[in-house]
């Protein structure tokens, strides 16, 4: 999983042998307090989602890289 952060948004990206398979742009607003919860919430949610519904189980997020 990929997590890029910019100033005010954040953008979450899962890829499978260099192909891009899931896409989510958020704006956050709020303090930076907020924006690490939030940013937090969402890579455990994703992944949970990557893991159960697309997969089915069978695979998981292994690394999580973030670019600020």
């Amino acid at each position: 999983m990929l997590v890029s952060i910019y100033e005010g948004m954040f953008s979450l990206q899962i890829v499978e042998e260099h192909i891009p398979i899931f896409n989510l742009i958020e704006e956050v607003d709020g303090g930076l307090e907020e924006y690490d919860m939030i940013i937090e919430n969402f890579v455990e949610r994703i992944a949970n989602y990557y893991k159960y519904n697309l997969r089915k189980g069978k695979a998981e997020i292994l690394d999580v890289w973030f670019l600020i």
